[in-house]
């Protein structure tokens, strides 16, 4: 009988080279998964009042029909606990126009980097019967020019608001007016004199709630955070490994096949 017959041990190394393989070859794509799962940092507020200490400047006006300030300026509550979490502020209506929690200086001027942004805030009521306003009232430029927004109801619990500052988002004036261009909000966020959220929603005597204003400038391009580089460094190191590990595996191969094709069986040895 000519050649050698294959032991044991040579198949159980094949069927572990055989599942090495299957495992060499599921790692890029693990790798490629590390990478994708990395998250992206997000942009800083432009400027926050978060009322953990104090009001942070603010108060309330009462606007007419017109959405201008009637009365004087009103003084809010700063409540030290009961926010979302920590601080906010309140204000109780006062008269029969409706009232808007008013922005402090920090919150005004040139708001431009905030254009393509949000307006992020969470306020809450004490609950009756509701009735519709503008909900946030922008007033800038040199005109003045007045845009508002029409958000949803919040209800007796506290309620997040996003709203963006984007053309065809505001309307000029009023709330049945047209649609503000992307040169009429540049112009308002330019030269912000006003910013007001909505504190009342009911008919009659009620306390509207606010805590955790902020304007934020838009997303920028994905950029990795620390953690999310250490982990796309593993991803980088491991997907390096492995084609290192490949690369060998393949110059082994070679050799053995090169070994094999050179052997020449002796003349006349058999079995």
């Amino acid at each position: 009988m000519k050649g050698t017959t294959q032991s044991a041990p040579s198949d159980l190394a094949r069927k572990t080279n055989r599942g090495r393989n299957s495992m060499t070859m599921m790692l890029p794509a693990v790798c490629l998964l590390l990478l994708a799962l990395a998250p992206a940092a997000r942009a800083d507020a432009i400027v926050m009042s978060a009322f953990d200490t104090d009001s942070e400047g603010w108060n309330a006006v009462s606007l007419n029909a017109s959405n201008s300030a009637s009365g004087t300026i009103h003084t809010v509550t700063w409540n030290a606990t009961g926010g979302n979490p920590g601080g906010h502020i309140s204000r109780t209506d006062p008269l029969s126009n409706t009232t808007y929690f008013n922005a402090p200086a920090q919150f005004l001027g040139d708001m431009s980097a905030a254009l393509g942004g949000t307006l992020t805030y969470d306020v809450r009521h004490t609950g009756g019967s509701l009735f519709n306003a503008a909900d946030v009232i922008l007033v800038g430029g040199a005109s003045p020019l007045y845009l508002v927004y029409d958000a949803a109801q919040p209800t007796t619990a506290w309620t997040p608001f996003t709203i963006p500052f984007s053309a065809g988002q505001w309307r000029v004036g009023t709330l049945s007016g047209a649609f503000a261009t992307q040169q009429q909000l540049t112009d308002v966020l330019s030269a912000l004199t006003a910013l007001r959220i909505r504190s009342e929603y009911i008919n009659g005597s009620d306390t509207g709630y606010l805590d955790n204003v902020s304007i934020n400038a838009p997303d920028p391009e994905p950029t990795p955070e620390p953690a999310a580089l250490a982990l796309m460094g593993t991803g980088l190191a491991a997907c390096a490994f492995i084609a290192r590990r490949k690369h060998r595996q393949h110059k082994r191969r070679r050799r053995s096949r090169a070994c094999r094709h050179a052997y020449v069986e002796p003349a006349g040895l058999s079995i």
